[in-house]
């Protein structure tokens, strides 16, 4: 059995604290990639959920806005890790820098 996001962060500002580090993680595995006009777009999209986030601060956020900023969060975390796995193929072994 697994635990539900609300039994882990049962308050509140453990769940705005909570997307917030995770927003800011997906902003660090974007910084670690080399830039792009991709990096960019995501980068963008990553700082309008913190904002968003940040906003729950003041005005806590509905059922359906908390899940839409999840699900949008999870969506690019998954381009992210998209963009590290080409980035770390194009830089394996073999390849050549120029």
């Amino acid at each position: 059995m697994g635990v539900s996001y609300d039994e882990l962060v049962d308050h509140p500002s453990r769940r705005l604290a909570f997307m917030k580090d995770s927003i800011e993680a997906v902003l660090s595995r974007l910084r670690a990639l080399p830039p792009s006009p991709a990096i960019d777009e995501l980068r963008v999209e990553a700082e309008m959920g913190l904002r968003a986030a940040n906003a729950w601060s003041k005005a806590p956020p509905t059922d359906e806005e908390r899940k839409k900023l999840i699900e949008r969060m999870l969506k690019l975390s998954v381009e992210v890790s998209k963009l590290e796995r080409e980035t770390s193929t194009e830089a394996g072994p073999g390849s050549e820098t120029r």
